[in-house]
């Protein structure tokens, strides 16, 4: 039987805002801040960036998840 060895990923969380038209990720234990003019940009941008991040950093970026986060209160009804 082959030795398996099992990598478990790491999960990032990314902290996304929205004021004024713009979208902001940042995450700081990658060091990201980025922003874009939609949602569904602003996860792609960020997909962009964080594998080079995570490989300065010294991390493994082929077992890397990220996690994005928004809140919103009822007077800020946002639709995605």
């Amino acid at each position: 039987m082959a030795n398996v060895i099992h990598h478990p990923f790491r999960r990032f969380t990314v902290n996304v805002t929205h004021a004024r038209g713009t979208w902001v990720a940042e995450c700081d234990e990658l060091g990201l801040v980025t922003e874009a003019g939609s949602f569904d940009a602003l996860t792609e941008r960020a997909w962009q960036i964080a594998p080079e991040l995570a490989a300065e950093n010294g991390l493994d970026p082929a077992n890397m998840h990220l996690l994005f986060q928004h809140e919103q209160s009822a007077p800020e009804l946002l639709a995605l």
